[in-house]
């Protein structure tokens, strides 16, 4: 039987704007400080049967509960946000809500605490054992932190994001994630990072003509390989589906982040204007 999934009490380091050039700006939060940076992560939600709650995903008609959520993550979940509702969990762990003041009508975000445990689904894998160029077992839409490879310039190995018009990088670069990427995919493209670590990719269904030519082999063998694999989890199947049909793209498993990484996982960078919009603004990004 899984272990139960917690929330722990712990502080967190995230890197805020600053108006100085170059300087890493990092603020370190406690369980119910605001979350002054862009919100962003996979995304759940705690939903009520009565006087049944839980934690659950959901995407057009597949709706999946979490087997082994403990009473008190919900219950801190709720505190903050004074009620049932969306949350996200970062590639850090951070869980994040929003709520809404009663004062100004907004929603601001607050930050929660860290992710303990590995959170179990029916029919979906969120920590799989998966090797490069198969086929993504976790959910589909809205999960993981997301970011694009740029191919224009191919000494740019940092991890990019954009929203209403502002473009974001991380705060250091993945020379050996972006060159893999760029090796599959040569135009570049979006990647996600989830909560385990785990990375996967949008990979064109037009294989022949967008996949790199060392890579077409590989990728057309995972395709052909995902259907026995598949016709076992009729969940999952749909769900493939459903990502294939919307996007016209292939969800591939690039590996696990620490293989990539010399430092630190990924942390937007903030410039101008992006510095701008979060002093002068205040709000929160959420993609």
């Amino acid at each position: 039987m899984s272990s139960k999934v917690r929330i722990l009490d712990e502080k967190t380091t995230v890197i805020g704007p600053s108006k100085l050039p170059g300087l890493r700006n990092k603020v370190e939060l406690k369980p119910g400080d605001p979350w002054n940076v862009p919100y962003r992560g996979s995304k759940y939600t705690i939903t009520s049967l009565k006087d049944d709650k839980n934690v659950s995903w959901s995407r057009l008609g597949i709706k999946c509960n979490c087997t082994n959520i403990s009473k008190d993550f919900i219950d801190k979940i709720m505190r903050y946000k004074n009620g049932l509702g969306s949350f996200l969990i970062t590639p850090h762990k951070e869980i994040i809500a929003r709520y809404q003041d009663e004062a100004t009508g907004k929603w601001p975000a607050v930050y929660v605490g860290i992710l303990e445990g590995k959170m179990e689904f029916d029919s979906f894998d969120l920590d799989p054992e998966l090797e490069i160029g198969q086929l993504w077992t976790g959910f589909m839409f809205k999960h993981g932190e997301s970011f694009s490879v740029w191919s224009r310039d191919r000494s740019d190995n940092f991890l990019h994001w954009k929203r209403l018009g502002i473009h974001f990088r991380t705060v250091d670069q993945y020379a050996k994630l972006c060159t893999l990427v760029r090796e599959i995919r040569p135009k570049g493209g979006r990647l996600y990072l989830n909560e385990y670590g785990h990375i996967w990719m949008n990979v064109p269904f037009s294989i022949d003509l967008d996949v790199g030519h060392k890579w077409i082999p590989q990728i057309k063998q995972t395709i052909s390989e995902s259907r026995s694999h598949l016709s076992n989890n009729e969940t999952l199947l749909s769900a493939t589906y459903d990502r294939v049909e919307t996007t016209k793209t292939f969800p591939i498993y690039l590996g696990k982040v620490e293989e990539y990484m010399k430092s630190e996982l990924p942390r937007t960078y903030f410039k101008e204007p992006a510095v701008q919009f979060f002093l002068d603004d205040g709000n929160h990004l959420e993609l």
